[in-house]
């Protein structure tokens, strides 16, 4: 529903988890199940700020597309968030 919002105001949505890399956008797409909130999670475990999960908001910019900040909180299965975090209460 949201992407379809979004497209509505004329911004492209891609399913995908988002990273900030030295202030450059990097977005993790696939389907359902295939790993992208984990793997923005090991990201996240070495100091990377995650700017959205689960939806990429692109805008046109000058001279690239924008990457609009999202709902940053990651969602992951619990057996995952043990493996990185320790306790699936200790994700960022």
């Amino acid at each position: 529903m949201l992407g379809f919002v979004l497209r509505l105001r004329g911004v492209l949505s891609l399913h995908a988890s988002v990273i900030d890399i030295n202030g450059e956008a990097v977005g993790f797409m696939g389907a359902a199940g295939a790993g992208k909130s984990t793997l923005a999670a090991a990201f996240a475990k070495k100091g990377f700020a995650v700017m959205s999960d689960d939806i990429l908001a692109l805008k046109p910019g000058d001279s690239a597309p924008f990457a609009q900040p999202g709902y940053p909180r990651l969602r992951l299965w619990p057996d995952s968030a043990v493996v990185l975090f320790g306790s699936a209460s200790a994700l960022p």
